[in-house]
């Protein structure tokens, strides 16, 4: 009896392999998530009156696209790593940005934009730590 022929691509390779297994890739790659998550719900908080009935929508169409990052970075394939790369490039200026906005439009709870603006300064931070350490650092 023949055997069923295995489509063998990149999931099979030792390089794939060594990526599913370390423990910083993984902890960069859900500080980032978490950091990006943070800072749609800082840009949820901005939409006026009531935020959550308005800018639920809004809130959906950017956090969608995030979770379909999430889930193709199991791959590690080059676009979700370049995504990885620039997210974690953005994310504290696109925070500055949302937490100047929300002071100069006198937002409510300006607090609760500076908590999740410290969230995605240390996911940031952490992201970046284990970038360093991850064997991300070397694909090309």
């Amino acid at each position: 009896m023949p055997q069923a022929r295995v489509k063998k691509g990149r999931n099979g390779s030792p390089e794939w392999e060594r990526l599913r297994r370390d423990i910083p890739t993984f902890i960069c790659s859900v500080a980032v998530y978490l950091a990006s998550l943070a800072l749609c719900l800082m840009l949820l908080g901005l939409t006026p009156p009531n935020p959550f009935p308005q800018a639920q929508p809004l809130f959906w169409i950017l956090a969608i696209p995030l979770t379909f990052w999430a889930s193709a970075l199991r791959n590690y394939g080059k676009v979700p790593v370049l995504i990885l790369k620039i997210l974690m490039a953005l994310d504290i200026p696109l925070g500055v940005l949302l937490v100047m906005t929300a002071y100069l439009v006198q937002a409510a709870e300006f607090q609760l934009f500076v908590l999740a603006f410290g969230v995605v300064v240390l996911m940031c931070l952490v992201a970046f730590v284990s970038y360093q350490k991850s064997f991300l650092k070397t694909l090309q």
